[in-house]
């Protein structure tokens, strides 16, 4: 099992990766970037 601490450290070193600031940017990001599939209606 991971701890919150490990996940919380995890999370830091990937913002800078990302050039953001906090989740909602790096998701926003993700979006724009086609990492994240937009939810499409069926």
């Amino acid at each position: 099992m991971v701890s919150m601490t490990t996940v919380a450290t995890h999370f830091r070193h990937i913002y800078p990766k990302l050039a953001v600031q906090n989740a909602p940017a790096a998701i926003g990001k993700g979006f724009r970037n086609g990492i994240l599939p937009a939810n499409k209606k069926q």
